[in-house]
């Protein structure tokens, strides 16, 4: 079954309830994704407390995802107290998994995985964080 949710029908719904919906929906379709076109390797739940003196400091609670294509290893992170936005770290070589290649784009399969979880999507690179959208390649090195 597909349906289309117009504006209308949204704005049928806050005004007039679930009733008016049906009544504007009729001819409309919408579109349901479940799948992904890659998906991670591996998803880990991790936390950290940093303790001074005894005392807790800072708590982090965070989710880490791999992902692997045929040459390039990529990672994001997302805080849960931050659950919005996810960072990405990478590409990697597959054979040095530690230095990030900057100048290479994202896998977009990675990217369109991200944004279907996160309504924010950053990069980590040699200037910090920054927003996907603004990310210029040949720039960073």
């Amino acid at each position: 079954m597909t349906f289309k949710i117009t504006l209308m029908a949204v704005l049928a719904a806050i005004v007039g309830g679930i009733d008016s919906v049906a009544q504007t929906t009729e001819s409309s379709s919408f579109e349901v994704i479940e799948t992904d076109d890659i998906t991670p390797t591996q998803i880990t739940h991790g936390s950290e407390q940093i303790l001074n003196s005894g005392q807790l400091e800072q708590d982090y609670n965070y989710l880490v995802y791999e992902f692997e294509t045929a040459t390039r290893l990529i990672r994001a992170r997302s805080y849960l107290d931050e659950i919005e936005s996810v960072s990405l770290f990478g590409p990697f070589a597959k054979d040095d998994p530690q230095k990030p290649l900057y100048n290479e784009p994202i896998d977009q399969r990675v990217i369109d995985y991200l944004y279907r979880r996160y309504l924010v999507v950053e990069r980590f690179g040699p200037e910090g964080y920054v927003p996907l959208s603004d990310w210029t390649y040949g720039v960073q090195d």
